[in-house]
């Protein structure tokens, strides 16, 4: 390297010019990397309060109500699409996995009492799990499934 060529050299890496546009270009893929994360959470954040919501929405009616297939149906209702009724629903729809403990066959769940207890009652207890599709992973070529759940027990009341 001639010293013509070092001076150009040492003038070109003291000049400023365009240094923001660099240092915006170098930040640029964790910018966007940041706001995919924070959308994807949000997504994941939005589908685990609504899913919460309809378990507790669900447990509340079961709990109030008779127990039998017809009310256990009205419940899983409630859980996939936020009504009793199909008409409308939730953005997830037949995806969602609802799970009664212990089964409507047995009864309503769990039963309490004495000694533990000053008195006895038996309590529902719903659980559901919904799969999350991280989109903007899938856009990269990356397949990647969140499942996100809840659960609720209530005392048992209805009959």
């Amino acid at each position: 390297m001639g010293r013509g060529n070092r001076r150009n050299f040492w003038q070109f890496w003291r000049q400023r010019d365009g240094a923001i546009t660099a240092e915006f270009v170098c930040t640029l893929p964790l910018i966007l990397a940041a706001m995919a994360f924070a959308f994807e959470f949000g997504r994941a954040l939005w589908a685990h309060q609504i899913l919460t919501e309809n378990v507790r929405a669900a447990t509340r009616f079961l709990s109030r109500s008779e127990i039998t297939d017809s009310s256990r149906t009205l419940a899983e209702n409630i859980v996939t699409t936020g009504r009793a009724d199909t008409t409308s629903g939730e953005f997830w729809g037949e995806q969602v996995t609802v799970t009664f403990h212990p089964s409507v066959e047995n009864g309503p769940v769990q039963t309490f009492g004495p000694p533990d207890f000053r008195v006895s009652g038996q309590t529902i207890r719903i659980e559901a799990q919904v799969p999350v599709n991280l989109a903007l992973l899938g856009f990269l070529g990356i397949s990647t499934w969140l499942t996100v759940g809840a659960a609720d027990e209530a005392r048992h009341i209805g009959d």
